[in-house]
């Protein structure tokens, strides 16, 4: 691995099939004709190593070699620490790493939770100031509303059809704040007949009123 001239002969060369390493799933060994032993390996979740990692995927040498640089990258320099394997830790030394990892998994949902609550202020805040500026209002009730109502009550035309007295069935559209321009649909039903009728609204700044179509 460390000598450039020999990686760069072997690099384009084929791994064998006999210097290939298998990994056994399973091995059953025959004792006696009465007795067999299963070997089986450990369980998926007790294994730092998946299945799926275990894989034999490289067919030439240079897959092996960019295996290796990638795994260099990803060591981090320990000879200035002290490491201990789990079986030569004394029960205090065990007690600290449990408070350490505790205190990480702490540090972890404080840093969770700092995110949903600055998630629901920016929430609350949009809603409470931003929005309810900007959010379309229901036509109904509103100025051109009833204006095109008082146009509908003056217009012979729909007298004629609808009758003197009608009252409103439906009402579509809204009103957005940052648009001068309104469309709704006004439905009426009056002693002659049902109309329905729909109207085009303007608002002209310098007069200050709706022009309503």
């Amino acid at each position: 691995m460390k000598i450039e001239d020999k990686r760069h002969e072997l690099s384009k060369k084929e791994i064998s099939n006999e210097e290939k390493i298998w990994r056994i799933k399973s091995l059953r060994v025959s004792v006696d004709d009465d007795t067999r032993i299963l070997l089986l390996p450990l369980p998926e979740s007790k294994r730092s190593k998946k299945l799926i990692d275990t894989r034999y995927t490289y067919q030439t040498y240079q897959d092996i070699f960019r295996r290796y640089e990638r795994k260099q990258e990803d060591l981090e320099d320990s000879l200035n620490e002290e490491y201990k394997r789990f079986e030569d830790k004394t029960p205090e030394e065990i007690m600290e790493d449990i408070k350490h990892r505790r205190r990480k998994q702490f540090q972890q949902m404080n840093k969770v939770r700092k995110y949903q609550f600055m998630a629901f202020t920016g929430i609350f805040v949009f809603y409470f100031l931003i929005w309810k500026r900007f959010a379309p209002k229901p036509v109904m009730n509103s100025l051109v509303y009833h204006q095109a109502l008082e146009i509908l009550k003056k217009n012979p035309h729909v007298e004629n059809r609808v009758g003197n007295y009608f009252q409103v069935v439906n009402w579509t559209g809204k009103i957005y704040p940052l648009l001068t321009k309104v469309s709704f649909d006004v439905t009426i039903d009056g002693w002659k007949d049902q109309a329905k009728f729909r109207f085009k609204s303007e608002f002209k700044d310098k007069l200050g009123i709706w022009m309503i179509d």
